[in-house]
């Protein structure tokens, strides 16, 4: 009886092991694939402010989607502000925008790193996106008038399914 649990076990193991790798690739192929079509959403988790102490949860639903030649960037603002930006920060980093400039570049291991400038309201901003294989994502926002500020997140992959090549 000990011997049937210890190849049960073992043949457990195995199996489990073997399609991990697998897992691995459809989910890198996704990644690449949604990315590549240029319609997609990085949901933030966390934001990192320059001057601050680490990173701060996000309780809300944050986001920067990318529709074509359109950003909409859905994501809060904490930092220093400086120019014609009224006390409070106006809208954060809230605005849809037609994309000036858009950049995009896979590695090897398939993290993809997206360049994104636009411009709203006579203000430019440069979007520097890094999405891994796995689906974890970091944003950094520079711009004109404010200090840079870095998000966390995971790419939103719901409703997606891997095509055939």
């Amino acid at each position: 009886m000990k011997r049937f649990f210890l190849y049960i076990a073992l043949i457990t193991t195995c199996l489990w092991s073997c399609s991990a790798p697998k897992n691995i690739a459809v989910t890198r192929s996704l990644v690449i694939q949604i990315i590549q079509s240029r319609d997609y959403t990085v949901e933030a988790d966390y934001m990192s402010p320059m001057r601050s102490e680490g990173a701060r949860h996000l309780s809300a639903s944050y986001s920067l989607a990318i529709h074509g030649d359109t950003l909409v960037s859905y994501l809060p603002y904490y930092g220093e502000a400086f120019g014609n930006i009224p006390y409070g920060g106006g809208n954060g980093l809230n605005f849809t925008a037609e994309i000036l400039e858009y950049n995009c570049s896979f590695d090897d291991k398939g993290t993809a790193l997206i360049e994104i400038k636009v411009r709203n309201e006579n203000i430019n901003y440069k979007y520097l996106t890094q999405i891994f294989g796995n689906g974890n994502a970091s944003i950094s926002i520079n711009s004109d008038n404010r200090q840079p500020i870095s998000f966390r997140g995971k790419l939103k992959t719901e409703g997606y399914e891997l095509k055939p090549q």
